[in-house]
């Protein structure tokens, strides 16, 4: 987000607020969408694990943004459709707009959700301009390679064998 700060236009104001509970159990999640209520703004852009929150704020305001699916993936069941619900058709019919990051998240929504497609919009992440710069001239001492989580949506194995195809020593 910083990154992206020095290109708005100056009359743009962005403010970041992180949900105050944890999103774990009923009660919080329940705060969390009450504290929303006290959240002011021209747009609310929700992302990230925490799409129920949608449902306190103002409607026509609301922009959400869906990362990943891979939530519902894992789950089954009751638990299943309890969670589809509650992250997924509720949080979308109340959104005013909704976004994904890549074309296979919105084939995924559109399969899950297909009453979002007069509001879906792809738009991809933007990408830091620090990724671009020149690769430094002297050589590699060692690599470390880390990867948060293991998850299947954290596609382990595709980012290990862009790794091995990319020439920087990963066995």
């Amino acid at each position: 987000m910083e990154s992206l700060l020095p290109y708005l236009p100056d009359d743009i104001q962005v403010r970041s607020v992180t949900l105050p509970h944890l999103s774990n159990g009923v009660l919080p999640r329940l705060k969390n969408i009450w504290h929303m209520r006290s959240i002011r703004a021209d747009i609310i852009h929700i992302n990230g694990d925490v799409h129920y929150s949608v449902l306190g704020a103002v409607r026509s305001k609301t922009l959400l943004t869906v990362l990943d699916l891979g939530s519902i993936k894992r789950l089954s069941g009751v638990r299943r459709r309890v969670f589809r619900r509650i992250w997924y058709t509720i949080p979308i019919a109340w959104a005013a707009q909704v976004t994904v990051i890549s074309e296979q998240i919105e084939r995924e929504l559109l399969l899950l959700e297909p009453r979002v497609l007069p509001k879906l919009e792809v738009v991809h992440i933007a990408v830091s301009s620090k990724f671009f710069e020149p690769k430094p001239t002297q050589p590699v001492v060692y690599r470390e390679f880390l990867h948060v989580g293991t998850a299947q949506n954290k596609n382990l194995d595709r980012v290990i064998e862009a790794f091995a195809d990319s020439g920087l020593g990963l066995h």
